[in-house]
């Protein structure tokens, strides 16, 4: 639809909790900020993408071992907290994620992952988020004491999978 979508965290200073905001640009003005999602702590990324059927998808990460969720709403009606989805509980140890869907609708997300294992891993949705592939571990041959860090993750016009990291 022409939007500029942009997402960002606060914190709730009584709690320490976070709440995601959400608004967008037509060209000429920015619409008032909205509480979309009241989360957990420590909300390391959000990753917006818009699909070719016009909606709204959302991964995040909470927390320090990166609890990692997923949401969505149309495009043209993400400024309601009611039409956003109920977040789902992605089950990878995300710190951060990223997400891009492709033109068959399949999901692919890009982490990294914090634990003992760290590393970027990769897992891929083929039913709109239900289920989850295993993660795949794609660069095993890190040099001792090195961790990746600045993931970037993009699909290009052939559906083709891209992403750079360095240590």
């Amino acid at each position: 639809y022409g939007y500029v979508h942009c997402f960002w965290t606060e914190t709730l200073f009584e709690n320490g909790r976070n709440v995601i905001k959400y608004s967008r640009f037509d060209g000429a003005t920015w619409t008032k900020p909205n509480d979309i999602y009241l989360a957990g702590q420590g909300i390391r990324n959000i990753s917006p993408f818009v699909d070719k059927q016009g909606i709204l998808h959302i991964t995040w990460s909470e927390g320090f071992f990166g609890l990692t969720y997923y949401s969505y709403a149309p495009a043209i009606d993400a400024l309601s907290a009611q039409n956003w989805a109920d977040p789902r509980r992605i089950n990878v140890p995300a710190r951060p994620v990223y997400l891009r869907v492709d033109s068959r609708g399949v999901f692919h997300i890009l982490y990294l992952n914090p634990t003992e294992e760290s590393g970027v891993y990769y897992v891929r949705s083929e039913n709109s988020g239900a289920t989850w592939s295993e993660p795949v571990w794609l660069d095993q041959d890190i040099p001792p004491g090195y961790i990746p860090d600045s993931l970037n993750f993009e699909l290009d016009e052939n559906d083709g999978l891209h992403a750079v990291w360095f240590y």
